[in-house]
């Protein structure tokens, strides 16, 4: 590590040791609330795309899943990249508090607005209720940036079992959407009223979340163990400190092992985001690779490319349901390993190439490659695949670099992941061709 001036830094040993023996986390409160961050990321934006049957009712021939998802994404990449290089500075509680706030407006004023708005078939297509559903759109792209870059990067400076549980949250909130839309389903008339019903039910429950997450959030910072991180922080912040965070002695020797390249951790405690972000490479890309595939299957072709006599319009609403209890089990599964060796992770998500042409085979090949069983069997496999490796890929990067830098890891793997969800979802057009 290098000789180090002390007027400068904190002693390593000093951090080390606070940083290992910390208070405990009384009835695991907030590990409890970083998993309901890592619902509170993603549920807005799946709330809209549940209900996109009823926008599309509200504003036909419009193409506005399309619309929603370049607006989202636009609003997400920048806010997340300007976050990255200019909002650090800016306390973690302020910035997700801020994105909370900035997700709740839309759930709670979209409803609302299309309520006083479109009160008859003849308001449909109303120009003032569209442009303010997409500004609320917007705005919800610019708090989940804030919201979960910051989620992530703080979770990245804690013990790795907060990081598990603000990805397993992520798992968790496509169940619970997907349950939400069986048992929509199920119970609502596929009217115009229904599909209000339906839509409405899915913005009360995100708002109810969101303000959970609002309370619990706050309140978690009155607790002993929190209070410990807080300070440990803003010790190294005022000193500068580039004291490292612990590691496994399994991971510390891969790192001399496998692919990093021997320089990139001493480039990383010296330099600033092209350095910590050579650093984290290998992580990143398998990020973006892992969900480059799963974008490109998920949900498009799920949703619109297959069919069955027997499940009929239920089929597309299972095979999503089933996508999602298995990503939630394979993130919820890295609590019981994760890859010890760099190399395997590179490896697995390279091995998922795989699912490319095992789709193309059941949606061009046979007809016994396109029986519900096969076609179950490997959506469940994709969505086991991709939720422990992402899982993986999130826990591991973080613990690579400084305690000071593990923040913008955080940061830099979730923008990874929205650029493998871009262009996975550009690619899912050239897939089903």
């Amino acid at each position: 590590m290098g000789q180090r001036k002390m007027s400068s830094q904190v002693d390593d040993t000093v951090i080390l040791g606070d940083y290992e023996n910390h208070p405990p986390d009384t009835a695991n409160l907030a590990l409890f609330t970083y998993f309901l961050l890592g619902i509170g990321c993603i549920l807005p934006w799946t709330t809209f795309t549940t209900a996109v049957d009823y926008f599309e009712y509200l504003f036909p021939d419009s193409q506005i899943s399309r619309v929603f998802v370049a607006i989202y994404q636009c609003s997400f990449f920048v806010s997340l990249s300007l976050m990255l290089r200019f909002g650090l500075h800016i306390p973690s509680r302020v910035r997700i508090n801020a994105g909370l706030l900035m997700l709740l407006v839309p759930m709670l004023l979209v409803p609302a607005v299309n309520a006083f708005i479109i009160r008859e078939d003849a308001d449909r297509n109303n120009p003032l209720a569209r442009t303010l559903t997409l500004i609320l759109i917007g705005l919800s792209g610019v708090g989940t940036a804030a919201m979960e870059g910051s989620a992530t990067g703080a979770a990245g400076q804690l013990p790795q079992r907060f990081m598990k549980a603000v990805v397993s949250g992520g798992g968790a909130c496509g169940v619970l959407v997907s349950s939400l839309r069986v048992v929509t389903k199920a119970a609502l008339p596929q009217t115009p009223d229904g599909l209000r019903t339906s839509a409405n039910l899915y913005f009360v429950v995100t708002s109810v979340i969101l303000l959970l997450c609002f309370v619990s959030y706050n309140l978690i910072h009155r607790l002993p163990f929190m209070i410990h991180f807080t300070a440990l922080r803003a010790a190294i912040n005022e000193e500068k400190s580039e004291a490292k965070l612990p590691r496994r002695q399994d991971l510390e020797t891969e790192v001399t092992s496998s692919l990093l390249v021997n320089g990139d951790r001493e480039r990383a405690e010296g330099g600033g985001l092209v350095a910590t972000l050579a650093t984290v490479k290998w992580y990143a890309g398998c990020i973006t690779l892992t969900y480059i595939i799963t974008l490109t299957i998920f949900p498009g072709f799920l949703a619109e490319d297959v069919q069955s006599s027997i499940l009929k319009d239920w089929y597309p609403v299972l095979l999503i349901c089933s996508y999602q209890w298995s990503d939630l089990l394979g993130k919820l599964c890295t609590t019981l390993y994760i890859p010890k060796l760099l190399r395997t992770l590179v490896l697995g998500s390279l091995a998922r190439l795989l699912f490319l042409p095992l789709f193309g085979v059941i949606l061009h090949g046979p007809g016994a490659f396109r029986t519900e069983a096969s076609v179950f069997l490997s959506t469940c496999l994709l969505g086991f695949t991709g939720g422990y490796l992402a899982a993986s890929n999130f826990v591991l990067a973080p613990k690579l670099v400084t305690f000071a830098q593990a923040e913008s890891v955080g940061v830099i793997m979730d923008l990874c992941l929205g650029l493998g969800v871009s262009l996975g979802s550009v690619s899912t057009f050239v897939f089903t061709l």
